[in-house]
């Protein structure tokens, strides 16, 4: 369900809706919130069970304006907690893991 808007609300902000949608999503749009909302106030706890390299290598791309942060070298563990460049409100990052 999809409701328009004329701007993005401010925290805390309640803004008068337009059209109403219904439009696929589900399961992986909700995900992809999640993600979104926990890493920018709180960080990424990532179980990584399906990489099998004893190494893995990490980097967060900011979706604004598509620049990448250095990537880091680090021991895989089965859960790790990776904290984004700069948390808070309205501050997405997307983490990018991939085995080395």
């Amino acid at each position: 369900m999809v409701i328009t808007g004329k701007k993005i609300p401010v925290p805390g902000e309640t803004v008068s809706g337009g059209t109403f949608l219904m439009n696929p999503g589900g399961k992986g749009a909700n995900q992809a919130v999640a993600v979104a909302r926990l890493s920018a106030k709180k960080g990424a706890c990532v179980f990584i069970a399906k990489v099998s390299d004893e190494r893995i290598r990490f980097a967060w791309m900011n979706p604004r304006d598509g620049t990448m942060s250095d990537w880091t070298v680090v021991q895989r563990t089965a859960r790790m907690s990776f904290d984004p460049p700069t948390p808070g409100e309205l501050l997405d990052w997307v983490l990018v893991i991939e085995g080395v």
